[in-house]
């Protein structure tokens, strides 16, 4: 993961620097941690695991009341969640696919980035990655297609928006 390769676009400016095309598979741009507005990051976690920088991979609750769930019969199969750590796990190296020995491996691989990466590196990471819809890889490509300006210069309520989107169906 620390030497992942995240597609980004390529862009084609004519003599004077004005944008004419962007070439991409997925359409991105990768900015590291520091270049993120303090807002989205605040905001991604408040959406997406509000844990985070305390929990060391998983959240033992959240484990913990799927298995009481289900072995009470409150849910017919297990209703997990994930912590952005697993998230960024399930996203770049495993499959969407449900299952137990999925999910085994997510909370283990989990385990392993979180003892040699920084959490702000699995942040970056992650907010490079995730898709935040209408073609918008990363957060410094949603910020610019959603909101014309870069990731640093967000405020708190575009941070809000973009930090909802990728939690959509």
């Amino acid at each position: 993961l620390e030497n992942l390769e995240i597609a980004e676009s390529s862009t084609i400016f004519d003599r004077e620097w004005n944008e004419l095309y962007k070439i991409f598979k997925e359409k991105r741009t990768y900015i590291n941690f520091w270049s993120i507005n303090p807002n989205m990051i605040n905001a991604i976690i408040a959406w997406e695991d509000k844990t985070f920088f305390e929990n060391p991979w998983v959240d033992i609750k959240w484990i913990m009341r799927a298995i009481f769930n289900k072995l009470s019969w409150k849910t017919p199969k297990f209703e997990w969640t994930s912590t952005i750590s697993q998230q960024l796990i399930k996203n770049t190296i495993l499959t969407n696919e449900v299952s137990y020995e999925r999910k085994i491996k997510e909370i283990y691989l989990s385990y392993k980035m979180n003892k040699w990466l920084s959490k702000e590196k699995i942040l970056e990471l992650y907010l490079n990655k995730i898709s935040f819809w209408s073609n918008a890889f990363g957060i410094e490509q949603a910020a610019q297609t959603f909101f014309w300006k870069t990731a640093s210069d967000i405020w708190v309520l575009e941070s809000s928006i973009l930090a909802s989107l990728p939690k959509w169906p």
